[in-house]
């Protein structure tokens, strides 16, 4: 319903990756790290800390790429076995909602790759490539993500640019020596992004989930449909 409730707002909430339920969110697995044992102590530290400090400066959106209905898994892990809701979209529409963002270069959208972090290595070419890598154990997930990343002057150019509810991104001081500043979320004490949007360009359909009440369906589609939003029941 949080999320509903704020994309009927006008707000697409990215959470970081840090905060995600998995730990190893945009970490580069066990496998990639024993591969730096190769390298220098200092060379390895280096590396291990920069794709943690980028963790803290990722955003992500994740929708669970399907043409059909959502399957099973995700009613039951994302939709309350089925007394949630399932906001539907295509890759054309999340595109167009978040262009601006896109063609700054601060945003991303890619499919989810999914690896075993014990025994598959992930590609250091790039440090947001392991921010579209999660565990094996969540494959069911099929993941399209919508990532910001805020290091570096694409992100920085999302600095002084408003959201819904204040500013998309703040300033804050990294406790590093020398102390340095980093572009962090302008949301929820620097922990999401909220980013403003169109729900309706955005979305396609709310599909309400078969055991939600008549009364909380009555209500759901009551609000969806005031701004010209199909809804209906799974």
């Amino acid at each position: 319903m949080y999320k509903l409730d704020t994309l009927l707002g006008g707000g697409l909430y990215l959470s970081r990756l840090d905060r995600f339920d998995d730990p190893r969110e945009g970490t580069i697995g066990r496998k990639t790290k024993s591969l730096l044992d190769k390298a220098p102590e200092y060379e390895k530290g280096y590396v291990i800390r920069e794709y943690e400090n980028a963790r803290r400066q990722s955003f992500a959106s994740c929708w669970h790429a399907n043409r059909r209905q959502p399957s099973e898994y995700v009613w039951r892990e994302f939709g309350g076995n089925h007394n949630g809701l399932a906001i539907r979209t295509t890759p054309q529409k999340l595109s167009q909602a978040v262009e601006s963002v896109i063609n700054c270069g601060a945003g991303f959208i890619g499919n989810v790759v999914y690896k075993k972090h014990t025994k598959d290595e992930n590609n250091l070419t790039n440090i947001l490539n392991a921010h579209f890598v999660v565990r094996d154990d969540f494959k069911n997930e099929q993941e399209v993500r919508f990532l910001i990343h805020t290091f570096g002057p694409h992100g920085q150019q999302l600095y002084g640019q408003e959201g819904p509810k204040g500013p998309l991104v703040k300033w804050r001081r990294r406790r590093t020596t020398p102390a340095m500043r980093e572009c962090i979320g302008g949301y929820r004490r620097g922990t999401a992004i909220l980013l403003t949007v169109d729900a309706r360009t955005l979305i396609d359909e709310v599909v309400v989930g078969k055991c939600v009440s008549q009364v909380l369906f009555k209500d759901i589609e009551t609000r969806v449909l005031k701004i010209g939003i199909p809804c209906r029941r799974e």
